[in-house]
């Protein structure tokens, strides 16, 4: 089985530890989890929806709770120094299912789903190797049709701004902001991102962690 960890806010999946071959578990445990997780997943996306298994291949799942999911995968001729994924799911709009490059993606003028794809693959190559939930927007603010183009940019100083959160998630929106800088800025080096990827998981740990106590 593979250890998921399902969040209630913002009802995010992500895999706690390992990848598929490095964990073990018997079929039954397997099956009754996934059997779980997706009658989880239909009493909130409603039914035709089902849980994807977590595989070596996945970059980032998030479902919304207005029947809107996102799926991203590597795609075929991706590579570390080109990553090219493919983001699928549900959205606002109807189904969506397309290719996209990791590096055309800009915070400034994004679909939420390709925000998931550029904060997944940021999660996916962070040395540090922790699992767990990582947002690709600030805590509880309403992203709208996931297929749509936005400004995240903007949205998260506006949200930042409003003042209307606890300081933990003031904190997670400004680092998540000074990421999002980061990435639009494509001559920084791979560490100086790092550091700044390194820095937003703590303080995105820590809102969660307030959250949820």
């Amino acid at each position: 089985m593979i250890l998921m960890d399902l969040r209630i806010t913002g009802n995010y999946l992500q895999p706690i530890g390992g990848n598929p071959s490095q964990t073990a578990c018997s079929k039954s445990g397997k099956a009754s989890f996934t059997q779980q997780l997706s009658e989880n997943h239909r009493s909130i996306t409603g039914s035709g929806f089902s849980i994807p298994m977590w595989t070596e291949d996945t970059v980032y799942y998030s479902m919304e709770g207005n029947g809107q999911d996102v799926l991203v995968t590597l795609a075929e001729g991706s590579t570390t120094d080109d990553p090219i994924v493919r983001i699928q799911g549900h959205s606002q709009s109807g189904e969506f299912d397309y290719t996209c490059h990791i590096k055309d993606i800009d915070p400034s003028n994004a679909s939420y789903a390709e925000m998931c794809a550029l904060i997944g693959w940021e999660e996916r190559i962070n040395p540090t190797q922790k699992k767990g939930l990582l947002m690709s927007t600030p805590l509880g603010m309403n992203v709208g049709d996931v297929t749509k183009n936005q400004n995240f940019v903007s949205l998260s100083s506006q949200y930042l701004s409003s003042g209307m959160f606890s300081p933990s998630i003031a904190n997670q929106t400004e680092k998540l902001l000074e990421l999002y800088q980061k990435l639009m800025m494509s001559k920084d080096s791979f560490s100086d991102n790092m550091q700044i990827y390194a820095s937003y998981r703590r303080v995105n740990d820590a809102a969660l962690f307030d959250l949820a106590v």
